[in-house]
């Protein structure tokens, strides 16, 4: 499901200094620093001349790896590009098919690589340092290290060169140089315990986030064709990605309570359902259950600016907004629908939603055009099966409520 997290977080969204939509991307290089660098570890006794040639063939194959995933690109072959990916690693398996379908998008062009150096590691594991340039719009250049992992005698692209601390929860991968995993563990933790009161599903027992200290090789790693730089971003079957350097910690609470929302209500209900229900279950379980109001009470939004159709909420088109403000009334406006929902029904018939839908089978967004049709029609079949009413009078229901709620 097309699941916009971005920044929006309206009460981070301040703080965050998020880009608007209207701006333009400025364009981002992305240097290695001294302590991305990985230094090759190798056995003493090892004979430097059979060092080099491994190093040599190892290089050889991951620059024809690289190769490969161009053509794959340039040919829109999603079977050859994930040849080139490893299948141990499921979240990430699943986040590079999102990234093929971005990468071969319309507009995008020139992807190319240089690999500018491979070094081995213990365990037939090689790090690659990669240099990539594509054009979107405008040139982008951003290098990164690249791990590789032998599988079947075939190196196999297993992601970014994280570091990684493992919880009895949850695995958190971060950037060499990370100075604030201890402070995200606590958010996680918060957030975790604060969901165990309100749904009776858990998380994934192996969820991963991922923190990067560098906006744009979020965005250039996750969803690199969307128009702005974004706090974090996560998908139904996909690791939570986050960007740790905003200056406060405390909005990020918000943040990861709202994704982890997501991450449970999108595995119960398949990924079926629109985005306007999912983002408003997690503002109303996240970011706007910790400030202890809603998108009215908090000031975030007037009745006329949520008072929308459902309609407008699963048709609007935000990947390119040009104003924020459109981004922003779009999430107040699913809070308060979905609050209105929880208010006249009960939490247990919100969440029958969500089960009714988990029914069909997963829904796969990535490569599939019909998506969002596809979930607005199941809306609509769930809320005649659980509610027994229609999107219209859903609609008109709730605008009802805000006028009895919040008179003029």
């Amino acid at each position: 499901m097309k699941k916009l997290f971005l920044i929006i977080l309206l009460t981070a969204c301040a703080l965050s200094g998020c880009n608007t939509s209207s701006q333009k991307i400025n364009e981002q290089t992305i240097n290695p620093t001294p302590s991305e660098k990985t230094e090759m570890t190798s056995p003493i006794s090892e004979d430097p001349s059979s060092k080099s040639i491994r190093e040599s063939t190892a290089t050889a194959s991951i620059q024809s790896i690289l190769d490969k995933k161009i053509e794959a690109v340039q040919t829109k072959n999603l079977d050859l590009y994930l040849s080139t990916i490893t299948t141990a690693d499921s979240y990430y398996w699943n986040e590079q098919k999102r990234w093929f379908t971005e990468m071969t998008k319309d507009g995008v062009r020139d992807l190319k690589y240089i690999l500018r150096e491979v070094t081995l590691e213990e365990g037939e594991i090689a790090i690659a340092r990669v240099e990539q340039t594509h054009h979107y719009h405008q040139n982008f250049s951003i290098s990164y290290p690249l791990r590789f992992i032998q599988e079947e005698d075939e190196w196999k692209d297993a992601g970014y060169n994280f570091e990684e601390q493992k919880t009895e929860r949850y695995t958190i991968k971060y950037m060499s140089g990370e100075s604030k995993v201890t402070d995200f563990q606590k958010i996680i933790d918060t957030a975790y315990t604060n969901l165990a009161s309100i749904f009776s599903e858990q998380p994934d027992p192996n969820f991963e986030i991922k923190l990067f200290h560098s906006r744009e090789l979020l965005r250039q790693r996750t969803i690199p064709t969307i128009g702005w730089l974004f706090t974090g971003w996560g998908e139904a079957n996909e690791s939570l990605k986050l960007y740790t350097g905003h200056p406060v910690l405390e909005p990020y609470y918000g943040t990861v309570q709202h994704e982890l929302v997501h991450h449970i209500t999108m595995r119960i209900c398949n990924n079926n359902l629109p985005g306007w229900i999912a983002d408003g279950i997690a503002l109303q379980y996240g970011n706007y259950a910790l400030e202890g109001g809603n998108a009215i009470t908090l000031g975030y939004a007037t009745k006329d600016q949520v008072r929308v159709t459902v309609d407008f909420l699963e048709n609007v088109d935000l990947w390119d907004a040009e104003k924020q403000e459109e981004t922003w009334d779009w999430y107040n406006a699913s809070q308060m629908l979905t609050e209105y929902i929880i208010e006249s029904y009960g939490h247990d018939q919100l969440m029958a939603l969500f089960y009714e839908a988990g029914k069909k089978p997963y829904n796969e967004n990535v490569m599939n055009p019909k998506f969002n049709e596809q979930n607005n029609k199941t809306m609509g079949q769930v809320l005649q099966t659980v509610l027994g009413i229609t999107k219209e009078e859903l609609t008109e229901a709730y605008w009802t409520w805000l006028d009895q709620t919040y008179p003029d």
